[in-house]
């Protein structure tokens, strides 16, 4: 399912959000637009944004060593400053922001990325965590593991989703294994399961719509 007409959306944030910064240096347009296009590139669309860092910038050539800092220093604030923001205002209910979250989040991932978000009885979020990377295929994370970081907040809810580089949404046997794994241990103690989304590049698949939780 694609989510359409939303106003959000990470890559052109991030566009914008380089480019304030650059110009706060005095660089020129097309300078500006080399070090955007070297930066879309290198963190995958801005999906990845623990690829910008110190020896990747310096490989781009084009900032000295002083630039760089500031211009690390000034996207880890908005970064910090706009995940306080989600924090703060954003409840489960607002699906229509929260599937195209993961889809700016997940949707380019090279590599199959399972991530959990919690909410409290309020269904406001508590936290957003990157729980690991790999596949759903070996047994790199067990539905306990998820449990137990639930456990450590006041959370009553959860949802978790992951993306399939492949581009093809359809659960695969070892998902669909894995949610009712999930689901049983999250019944133990009064945790609902809100709903495994998984991700594509521009769409999702959700359980809960689908009839599957």
């Amino acid at each position: 399912m694609q989510v359409q007409d939303y106003e959000f959306n990470s890559y052109a944030t991030g566009t914008k959000l380089l480019d304030d910064i650059l110009c706060s240096m005095t660089l020129n347009t097309e300078i500006r637009q080399k070090i955007i296009d070297k930066i879309k590139k290198l963190t995958s669309n801005f999906t990845d944004l623990a690829a910008l860092d110190y020896p990747n910038l310096q490989q781009i050539g084009l900032l000295n060593d002083h630039q760089i800092s500031g211009l690390l220093a000034a996207v880890k604030l908005s970064y910090l400053w706009q995940k306080e923001q989600l924090l703060a205002t954003k409840k489960f209910h607002e699906l229509r922001f929260i599937y195209q979250h993961l889809i700016d989040k997940l949707g380019m991932c090279q590599q199959e990325t399972l991530l959990g978000m919690f909410f409290d009885n309020q269904q406001r979020l508590l936290r957003e965590q990157i729980i690991f990377q790999g596949t759903l295929t070996k047994a790199m994370v067990a539905p306990r593991d998820i449990v137990r970081r639930a456990l450590l907040l006041p959370c009553t809810s959860l949802l978790i989703a992951h993306n399939h580089p492949s581009g093809l949404l359809k659960p695969s046997n070892a998902d669909v294994t894995f949610t009712q794994r999930l689901q049983t241990c999250t019944n133990l103690f009064e945790i609902k399961l809100n709903d495994h989304i998984i991700v594509g590049q521009r769409d999702y698949f959700s359980y809960a719509q689908n009839g599957l939780l």
